[in-house]
C-alpha cells in the first residue's frame, strides 16, 4: 500500500519510464541462456536407443558366438536392451527347444527326443542345443529390463506343420507361467492358424505379435490383434521408408516392430520413428550406440 501511494504521487512521465525500465529488465533476463527451456533433443545429443533394440537370436554375430546359444542370450541380457529374440520348437518327448532349422543332422526335430539331440549334436562352442527352460532360468536371474521374444516357428508339413507349432507354443506357455515370467516374455507368430490357439493359451498374460505382412492395419484392428512384427522390407522400399504405411498401423494403436535390420541407414529411418516398438538386428551393439 505504501509503495502504491508513492507511485501514485509520481508524475506520469516518470511513471511511464519506470514501467518501461522494468519491462526491458524482464526481457533481458529471459534472454539469458539459463532461462531458455531445453531442447527436447539438442543437435548432437545422444539418444538412448537400447529400449528399441532386439538381438536377433541373441547377441551372437558381433561376439563370435553361435546363434540361439545360451551364451549369446546371456550376452544380450547384459546389454540391457529391449529384448533378445529366439526360435522355439518342440521335440518328440515334449521338450521346448531353442533352435531355428527344422532338421538336426538330417532328422526333423519332431522325430527326435532331447536325449538323442544331446548325444548327436552340439553347437559350435560345444554347448548343448539349449532348452527354453534353461533360457527362462537365466532370464529369471537377470536384473536387466531385457525381455525374451520367442518366435513360434512356422513349419513345413514334413516338420509337423501348424500342429507342431501349436504344441510348441502351448508347452512354452506352461513353462513361462510356471516360472512366473509372464511380464518378461513375448511371442511372435507367423500363421493365423497357429496365432489364434496360441493367443488363447496365453490368455492375455503377455503380448503376441502377428507377422503376416498381408494383413492391413484395418484387418489387425478388426481381428483384435495389437502388435505387428514385420520384415523391414515391407515398410522400407526403394531406398526409403513408407511413412503412410507405417502410420496406418500406429495410428490405430497397433504396435509395430521390424526385423531383421543390419543396415545402419535403414535402421536410422526406423529408429527415428517415435512410435517404433522394436527393431530386431544381428548387430545390437552397433545399433544401440547410434546417434540420431
Amino acid at each position: 500500500m505504501i509503495l502504491f501511494n508513492r507511485l501514485n504521487k509520481l508524475p506520469m512521465k516518470k511513471l511511464c519510464m519506470l514501467f518501461l525500465s522494468l519491462a526491458l529488465l524482464s526481457c533481458s533476463k529471459s534472454s539469458l541462456p539459463g532461462n531458455q527451456p531445453p531442447e527436447e533433443n539438442p543437435p548432437g545429443a545422444t539418444v538412448d536407443l537400447a529400449e528399441k533394440i532386439v538381438a536377433h537370436r541373441g547377441a551372437w554375430k558381433e561376439f563370435g558366438y553361435p546363434d540361439n546359444s545360451l551364451i549369446a542370450f546371456e550376452k544380450a541380457l547384459s546389454m540391457d536392451i529391449l529384448a533378445s529374440e529366439c526360435d522355439i520348437q518342440i521335440t518328440k518327448d515334449g521338450k521346448v527347444l531353442i533352435y531355428h532349422d527344422e532338421q538336426i543332422n538330417g532328422k526333423y526335430v519332431k522325430d527326435l527326443t532331447y536325449q538323442q539331440i544331446q548325444e548327436t549334436y552340439n553347437l559350435s562352442n560345444q554347448e548343448d542345443v539349449p532348452l527354453l527352460s534353461t533360457f527362462l532360468t537365466s532370464l529369471s536371474a537377470s536384473s536387466t529390463k531385457t525381455h525374451l521374444w520367442m518366435d513360434v516357428k512356422s513349419l513345413s508339413d514334413a516338420a509337423g506343420g501348424n500342429e507342431q507349432s501349436i504344441r510348441a507354443g502351448k508347452e512354452a506357455s506352461k513353462l513361462i507361467k510356471a516360472a512366473g515370467l509372464m511380464s518378461k516374455v513375448r511371442f511372435l507368430v507367423g500363421r493365423k492358424a497357429v496365432l489364434d490357439p496360441v493367443i488363447a493359451e496365453v490368455d492375455g498374460k503377455w503380448e503376441v505379435a502377428y507377422m503376416n505382412t498381408a494383413y492391413t492395419a484395418n484387418q489387425f484392428s478388426n481381428a483384435g490383434y495389437t502388435w505387428a512384427n514385420f520384415s523391414y522390407a515391407h515398410i522400407y522400399k526403394s531406398g526409403t521408408g513408407d511413412q503412410p504405411l507405417f502410420d496406418s498401423y500406429t495410428d490405430k494403436n497397433i504396435k509395430l516392430s521390424v526385423h531383421t535390420v543390419d543396415d545402419v541407414a535403414i535402421a536410422l529411418w526406423f529408429l527415428k520413428q517415435p512410435k517404433l516398438y522394436g527393431l530386431t538386428t544381428n548387430n545390437p551393439l552397433i545399433m544401440k550406440n547410434l546417434k540420431l
